[in-house]
């Protein structure tokens, strides 16, 4: 989502607006269908007021079209000149040699440049923008397959099918197996004062709270939606979600959607 956009007041209150009316309507009283409802009213207020956001990637020559182009135009009045007289052949391929190396010497500067921007943010401790910038230069990385070896290891699987397989064996013998630990063990550990308090299902106070106290700027979930969205959604939204929270909390049912987790592994750099 192009959370960006929210910073402007008119888009913002379009935003609101907009998702006030996809809440206007009675929500399901399942618990699922109820997430699903609300889920998609966010998602379908967003496409229609703030869109998604564009990645975008600026090289070193956007910026400087206009010297490049006039150093373009030199080359082309030199190479005119070769093919008018050939006898200046030798003119001409200096003409040449000196037009890529201006045009090297424009990068250095302009790298340069950037190099200061990058340190400057790294001192101020501006992390999302150093990181942002840092992205901007190098661009979008892309992952070849990595090998792995077997469970057995006796074989390196190159496929990624087969290494998907592989990973999903292992955590699953890794996450569903018994625990070590006798019952008897466990009975014996000293429990705590039951605090009957912790019991009562949060107030709107509570969740308006938690959702101001959430960081901007993080990846969202398997549903796309960051954290900006529900803070600038209005107190429809929180209440939509207060009832919801309400039900899985009085009902003791979480829906499957909110019980999944995504497993990233990270490979350790040689």
């Amino acid at each position: 989502m192009n959370t960006q956009a929210l910073q402007d007041p008119i888009k913002r209150d379009c935003f609101q607006t907009t998702l006030k009316d996809h809440l206007l309507s009675e929500f399901p009283d399942n618990i699922k269908e109820h997430w699903t409802k609300l889920k998609t009213s966010i998602i379908a207020a967003c496409e229609q007021t703030i869109g998604y956001q564009t990645k975008k990637h600026q090289d070193w020559f956007d910026e400087n079209g206009s010297e490049i182009e006039r150093m373009i135009d030199k080359k082309r009045k030199a190479f005119q000149i070769w093919q008018r007289d050939r006898d200046c052949a030798t003119k001409g391929k200096k003409k040449t040699y000196a037009n890529a190396k201006n045009q090297r010497t424009k990068k250095h500067l302009v790298d340069k440049k950037k190099a200061q921007e990058i340190q400057h943010l790294a001192d101020t401790h501006d992390a999302q923008s150093f990181f942002k910038a840092t992205k901007t230069i190098y661009g979008p990385i892309n992952h070849g397959i990595c090998p792995l070896r077997s469970a057995d290891g006796t074989t390196l699987l190159k496929d990624k099918e087969a290494i998907a397989l592989c990973w999903k064996g292992h955590y699953q013998h890794l996450l569903n197996h018994n625990s070590p630990i006798a019952a008897e063990v466990l009975s014996q550990i000293p429990q705590k004062q039951i605090r009957d308090e912790l019991a009562v299902s949060p107030n709107l106070g509570e969740v308006c709270t938690t959702i101001n106290q959430v960081k901007n700027n993080k990846a969202s979930g398997p549903d796309g939606i960051p954290a900006e969205i529900f803070k600038v959604g209005g107190i429809e939204l929180t209440q939509q979600l207060h009832k919801l929270i309400k039900k899985i909390w009085e009902r003791e049912a979480i829906p499957a959607v909110f019980r999944d987790a995504k497993i990233i592994n990270l490979f350790k750099k040689r």
